[in-house]
């Protein structure tokens, strides 16, 4: 046993020696085939299976294959073979694995044959190949490739051919011509169908069309002599044509309608040529498209109506030239012709000659293209606020030329709109022309004269949304003017937008603004909107379109200015209950020393007014001028810069020779601090130095001023929509005023020739007066004792007016209103 175990052991330790003195031997595939294209990792070892070891691949053939690390990548078609070795280790043999590189079969699959206009799909299948794929037809007239997509284009046999990475493969088709028509049939029995303007129209609506081949092509019907810009009927022919060019139609009457819920009316025509001339009104109608065509009335010396904007056509002053005289006459005038700038497209300017266009042949054209006639009345002998007597022969032309049915009236005029309600004409839409529907009066008197609204949406004039929503609640259209040649699109959109009736435009493009499509009555979303009052009272219940603005009521609440609604007016989107939001008021109180006699005088003359205010005007800016803001001082030079405009002046001829517009815009901002006016007019005009007739020197003098602007507002129509309390517009205007320099300047205005009452002033000697400096304000909640004022002479108490014997001496809870009091004195004899 002992002796087995030796030899055991030594046959061991044999192998042992024998097993590390074996040479090492690399250890990896023989050969290798593989598809151009086709990429693998060569598997290497050695054989004592040490991994320390780095391998070394070399081609035989580096344009059949290359080696990226130990990847093998094949180029193109061969053979050759890669030989692997140990690197830094000479001892160990190297050794080459032979590579053969095939290229796989390429398989074209796709129909081998289709017919003329169709488009056939051919896929190409393989796996390893790389590089881009390349198509081509053998016969470009035959059929044509791209991507593997085959268009057939006539009969005929093509042969296509794909390559990649140098190896090609042909497919064949054969083109057939498709003789079979496809049919088309109505789907409706309509004799005429309506297609709104400038719409694109799905005729398979209409029209369903099959193909042998195509299937269902109701979806590429073709139409042929259809113009969607062509108001009116057309007879008009669809087609269905299949891809082999095989058609099939029928015939088709359509009305091109205009079906959106906004108009368009040309300004003047357009501005084209010059304005309301006979160019201007075709250009409108023909080119434009416009539904409305709106003109300027005036007439001749022998009652000839012509459409004219001024009083002059050239230099012919209509209202004192006959027609004979007129009709010929001929005037040159340069104008851009073409559509507004930021379009790209105004020409260069044009050079036109035209005549003056009649009432007749204006009438005449509007007819001739279906357009409705919005016939401006501009003052002129009997078509005028106070003398309505020609109303009846403008009518008489009208119904002459039978455009009674096809006639809208617009004016600011308002007893000559009223006229036409009173006379036979009511069913004739009028269209009341103001600056700012912002008005009571304006909104009254369209809803007692059955009138719609036309305003100025570009001239700097508030047009609030809350008030449109009052008018579109009482069924009133509105309407919008001027959109100019230079107006934006994005500013006519938007008027469009807040859902006006109309829009006045020179030049527009409507085919460049999204309309929107009239929506049927019982189509038509409406929201539900409650408003309530602070207290849960019901002030109103109405409903408002979907996306619209609510109308809200007016509230008052004793004591309390009303600050907004708890929620937002606009765009609303669902039932809605709004609560009004009140802050109380805090009313001043004003003590008024009165140390001074007042007499009452009178103006000698209107001139002697003027001077006079004017003078008084002129001091005061000499007295405040440096302390006003947005006034300059220099050299006795008074600068005044504000809203845009800058005036200038030294002198009281000077002040009176300042623009009327920039006068509004200007020193009208100094006269009067905005007050709060009563409900019965009245208001009170407190002392503020910063204002001419609020300063101390002049509040007394002229306080009667107040009354008299107030009474020119409310007394004169064209200026119902003015402001009463002094406030200026959005654009720094204070309407009035413009009036006032204006009747200054010599214009007749009848509510300012009953001049203002003067007053003058005699200072009491003496007195030293020392006035309360505490309650100054109060509340609705309040009630104290009224403080005293002190001086050389008794005080005796308080008083409403400055000579009154009916004394206040303390402030009752529920009192409301600022007040002015008066002291009173013991005086001597």
């Amino acid at each position: 046993m002992k002796k087995k175990l030796i030899v055991f052991i030594f046959l061991f330790i044999l192998f042992v020696l024998s097993s590390c003195t074996k040479k090492q031997e690399i250890i990896c595939d023989d050969t290798i085939e593989l598809y151009l294209g086709q990429e693998k990792v060569i598997d290497v070892m050695l054989t004592n299976n040490k991994n320390d070891e780095e391998f070394v691949f070399t081609p035989g053939d580096d344009t059949i294959v290359q080696m990226v690390d130990n990847k093998l990548i094949t180029l193109k078609e061969g053979e050759t073979f890669i030989c692997v070795s140990v690197k830094d280790n000479p001892d160990i043999p190297a050794k080459n694995i032979d590579v053969k590189v095939v290229v796989e079969e390429i398989v074209l699959e796709g129909e081998a044959s289709c017919y003329v206009g169709q488009t056939v799909k051919i896929i190409p299948e393989y796996q390893y190949l790389k590089r881009e794929e390349q198509w081509q037809s053998s016969d470009e007239d035959c059929a044509c490739v791209e991507d593997g997509y085959v268009y057939a284009k006539k009969e005929g046999n093509v042969t296509i051919t794909f390559s990649i990475s140098g190896v090609s493969v042909d497919f064949n088709i054969e083109i057939i011509k498709d003789e079979v028509l496809p049919t088309i049939q109505y789907k409706t029995e309509e004799k005429i169908v309506e297609i709104n303007w400038n719409e694109n129209f799905d005729f398979s609506k209409i029209f369903s069309a099959n193909d042998n081949i195509d299937g269902d092509i109701s979806t590429k019907l073709v139409t042929v002599g259809f113009n969607n810009k062509e108001y009116g009927e057309q007879d008009i022919t669809v087609k269905a044509i299949d891809t082999s060019g095989n058609e099939a139609s029928l015939p088709l009457k359509v009305k091109v309608v205009w079906n959106y819920s906004v108009q368009f009316i040309g300004h003047s025509g357009s501005y084209y040529g010059i304005a309301n001339t006979e160019e201007a009104f075709i250009y409108a109608a023909d080119v434009l498209k416009y539904q409305i065509l709106e003109c300027d009335l005036k007439q001749t010396l022998d009652g000839v109506f012509v459409m004219c904007h001024d009083d002059e056509f050239g230099e012919k002053t209509l209202a004192s030239t006959t027609w004979a005289n007129l009709k010929n006459y001929e005037i040159t005038k340069t104008r851009n012709s073409g559509f507004p700038s930021e379009n790209g497209s105004v020409q260069n300017n044009g050079v036109y000659k035209s005549k003056i266009c009649t009432l007749e042949r204006y009438l005449e054209i509007c007819k001739e293209y279906g357009c409705i006639a919005l016939i401006e009345l501009k003052y002129s002998k009997g078509i005028e606020n106070n003398n309505t007597s020609r109303m009846q022969a403008l009518m008489d032309v009208i119904e002459k030329a039978g455009m009674l049915d096809q006639v809208m009236f617009l004016a600011s005029q308002y007893n000559c709109l009223k006229w036409t309600r009173e006379n036979g004409y009511e069913y004739i839409p009028c269209q009341y022309l103001v600056n700012s529907l912002n008005s009571d009066s304006v909104l009254n008197r369209c809803i007692e004269n059955n009138f719609d609204v036309s305003i100025n949406v570009t001239g700097g004039y508030d047009n609030s949304e809350e008030w449109m929503a009052k008018y579109y609640e009482k069924g009133i259209r509105i309407s919008t003017w001027t959109f100019t040649q230079y107006s934006d699109y994005n500013e006519v959109q938007k008027w469009i937008d807040k859902g006006v009736d109309y829009v006045t435009c020179d030049w527009q493009r409507m085919d460049m603004l999204k309309l929107p499509v009239k929506t049927a009555e019982d189509e038509i979303e409406y929201c539900k909107v409650v408003f309530k009052d602070y207290d849960g009272t019901v002030l109103k219940e109405s409903k408002v379109i979907k996306g619209r603005t609510a109308a809200a009521p007016k509230v008052t609440r004793d004591g309390y200015e009303f600050v907004s609604w708890d929620k937002s007016l606009y765009d609303i989107k669902e039932d809605t209950v709004f609560t009004a939001q009140y802050e109380i008021i805090n009313y001043e109180i004003q003590y008024n020393l009165n140390a001074y006699e007042i007499y009452e005088t009178n103006f000698s003359s209107k001139k002697s007014f003027v001077n006079e205010f004017y003078g008084d005007l002129l001091d005061w800016f000499r007295e405040k001028g440096n302390q006003l803001a947005n006034v300059t001082v220099k050299d006795g030079v008074y600068t005044i810069t504000k809203n845009g405009v800058t005036v200038s002046f030294s002198s009281v001829d000077d002040l009176l020779a300042i623009d009327l517009y920039d006068f509004e815009k200007t020193v009208s901002n100094y006269i009067y601090k905005p007050v709060k006016r009563n409900s019965d007019g009245t208001c009170v005009i407190y002392v503020d130095e910063m204002y001419f007739l609020n300063s101390s020197k002049y509040i007394e003098k002229y306080r009667d001023l107040d009354r008299w602007f107030y009474n020119c507002i409310i007394n004169t129509e064209l200026y119902s929509s003015y402001d009463t309390t002094y406030t200026p517009t959005s654009s720094g205007k204070i309407q009035i005023m413009f009036r006032f320099h204006q009747w200054c300047k010599g214009t007749n205005i009848p509510q300012f020739n009953n001049l203002p009452v003067k007053y003058e002033l005699k200072a009491v000697e003496g007195l030293n007066p020392v006035m309360p400096n505490e309650r100054l304000t109060y509340t609705i909640n309040d009630e104290f004792v009224l403080p005293s004022a002190s001086g050389d002479y008794q005080f005796l108490g308080w008083t409403l007016e400055p000579e009154s014997d009916e004394y206040v001496t303390d402030i009752k809870k529920g009192s409301m209103g600022d007040i002015i009091l008066y002291a009173q004195w013991e005086l001597p004899n």
